[in-house]
């Protein structure tokens, strides 16, 4: 897939983050790359060959304080070529992208996997 499609795909995502969550949003940048590396993998406990689709990496809102100020952005790492050997059609990439984005963000405010993982399960059982 070309990159540009990919990228319209990670801003479409974010398009979509409600504007009550998205106003929170400051001091993070948000990229594409190929595949994690070995650091990356091993910082979620995760072995080369395990499938990582997106990292967030940085300190989450819940956690900064007052004292919080000229630091460099939290990073959010969608992993392009990770999320087409494991999709389809490109429908199903746009798809993971937006999953992925949206999973990112919750660790930026804070949930962790097991939260989000039950909220997605929430979200899906609700019809959305």
């Amino acid at each position: 897939m070309d990159i540009e499609v990919f990228n319209q795909f990670v801003d479409e995502a974010l398009e979509g983050v409600p504007e009550n969550l998205s106003s929170h949003i400051e001091n993070l940048s948000i990229v594409v790359d190929s595949f994690p590396d070995e650091d990356q993998l091993f910082s979620v406990g995760l072995q080369p060959g395990d499938t990582l689709f997106g990292l967030y990496q940085g300190v989450p809102l819940p956690l900064r304080s007052a004292n919080y100020s000229l630091v460099l952005p939290d990073v959010i790492t969608i992993y392009k070529d990770v999320i087409e050997a494991e999709c389809r059609s490109d429908l199903e990439i746009r798809e993971q992208v937006r999953k992925t984005v949206i999973h990112e963000l919750g660790h930026y405010f804070g949930f962790n996997d097991d939260e989000l993982y039950a909220l997605e399960k929430r979200w899906n059982d609700a019809g959305r």
